[in-house]
């Protein structure tokens, strides 16, 4: 089996545990990993809370003088060594400091490929002077802008999810041809922000967003569709996640 110790930003993105039974009730991205590694692969996912200082290691001297993305990649790597979970897969949305040019490709892909490489760093960070190092590896995830412009990359996914008589002209009209490109007002409910826009289209099947829909549209997302609609950041999670032995 193999061990994937995972840190998010929420419940609509990798989960949560239910605290009345000590049951992980696993996110989309969960879903996502499980429909690219295939049925065959056994796979455990085991989710930490970064917040919680009690719960994470004690920042060594190398560590003090990191910050933000990288320290924690470096706490979850370390976390992840010391209770032998082979992978260590890190989440957190791009949609932050990205302003009025969100929606060109060139700053979308620069920023990016500075917060991958900001985790990378970390589980660099993490693995130093650790003996077993080579065995363990780090996953960035990184939706370009957020898990609900993921959850926009394939169109079809929502009938399948929810329902096929739901009106198919508005819903067509709603869907972004460039998920990760998509972005607007956060509040403005008209607006092309995802999760704005997301809410508009679960709104023509009768569904609210939380967690529960987000798994039902990733359950039936197509894989390949993603990675073509959504060639920045999805692909690549994509290739991250098939080299998982």
């Amino acid at each position: 089996m193999t061990s994937i110790l995972i840190a998010g930003e929420g419940p609509t993105d990798c989960g949560k545990i239910d605290y009345e039974t000590g049951e992980f009730l696993e996110g989309p991205v969960e879903i996502y990993i499980r429909k690219i590694l295939g049925e065959k692969k056994d796979v455990q996912f085991f989710l930490v809370d970064l917040k919680d200082k009690e719960k994470r290691p004690k920042l060594q001297r190398r560590g003090k003088n990191l910050r933000g993305h990288r320290m924690k990649a470096m706490l979850l790597m370390t976390m992840a060594m010391e209770r032998k979970y082979r992978y260590a897969a890190y989440y957190s949305d791009t949609d932050r400091a990205q302003g009025s040019d969100a929606r060109k490709a060139t700053i979308c892909k620069a920023r990016y490929a500075e917060l991958k490489q900001d985790i990378m760093d970390g589980f660099s960070d993490g693995c130093l002077k650790n003996k077993e190092a080579n065995k363990f590896r780090g996953i960035a995830i990184v939706p370009v802008k957020m898990i609900e412009s993921w959850l926009m990359g394939d169109s079809a996914a929502f009938s399948r999810a929810f329902s096929a008589d739901a009106e198919q002209s508005e819903h067509s009209l709603l869907c972004p041809q460039q998920p990760e490109l998509d972005w607007g007002a956060h509040n403005d409910v008209n607006s092309d922000h995802p999760k704005c826009r997301l809410t508009r289209i679960l709104h023509v099947y009768g569904q609210e967003p939380n967690q529960m829909t987000f798994c039902q549209i990733a359950r039936n997302a197509d894989i390949e569709t993603l990675r073509r609609t959504c060639p920045i950041s999805f692909a690549d999670f994509y290739e991250q996640v098939k080299k998982i032995v």
